[in-house]
């Protein structure tokens, strides 16, 4: 959670980025060129980094996930919206 973990987990194990629908530019255009390297896919989810925070415990713009189901269960859950 996070840009460092998230940039580390894209050489590692994630199987989707998400990012908050208010991150920042700098965020995405930092990250979408590492993003095109791996080939990892990503989605910008309708929450904001708020929601997030709530969520998860921590104000995020950008979160990975590393868990292959989770995250095509997130994936086909943001193309139905």
């Amino acid at each position: 959670m996070g840009f460092d973990p998230v940039e580390n987990s894209l050489y590692e194990d994630a199987f989707l980025v998400v990012f908050a629908k208010d991150a920042s530019k700098n965020t995405i255009d930092r990250m979408l060129p590492k993003l095109e390297d791996t080939g990892v896919e990503f989605i910008t989810a309708n929450v904001t980094m708020d929601d997030l925070g709530i969520v998860l415990g921590k104000y995020l713009a950008v979160i990975s996930i590393t868990d292959k189901g989770l995250a095509n269960q997130v994936k086909k859950l943001s193309e139905e919206k």
